[in-house]
C-alpha cells in the first residue's frame, strides 16, 4: 500500500522487488484469497502452503461468496452524493 500523499512515480517504491520474505507472504496471502473467492474441490490439501490454513478458509468461503455477491450486484464502493 502506498500513502495517497505519496507519490509513486518519484518515490522509487515500485523500483524495487520486495524482499524474498515479503514476496512469500504476499503470495500466500494472494493464494488464501484466491482459495476463498474460487473454490475448486481438494485444491486447498493439495497445495502444501495453503494445508495449514484449509479451516480458515472453509470458515470463510460463504462470507467471501457474499461479498463476490454484494460487490457484483450493487454499487458499493461508488461514491454517490
Amino acid at each position: 500500500m502506498v500513502c495517497p500523499s505519496e507519490d509513486y512515480r518519484t518515490s522509487k517504491l515500485t523500483s524495487a522487488q520486495p524482499h524474498s520474505q515479503a514476496q512469500r507472504h504476499l503470495k500466500l496471502a494472494a493464494k488464501v484469497l484466491h482459495s476463498i473467492a474460487f473454490p475448486v474441490e481438494g485444491a486447498v490439501e493439495r497445495d502444501t502452503d495453503l494445508a495449514s490454513h484449509a479451516q480458515f478458509i472453509r470458515d470463510h468461503r460463504e462470507t467471501m461468496s457474499d461479498f463476490l455477491l454484494y460487490v457484483s450486484v450493487s454499487d458499493a464502493g461508488v461514491f454517490v452524493q
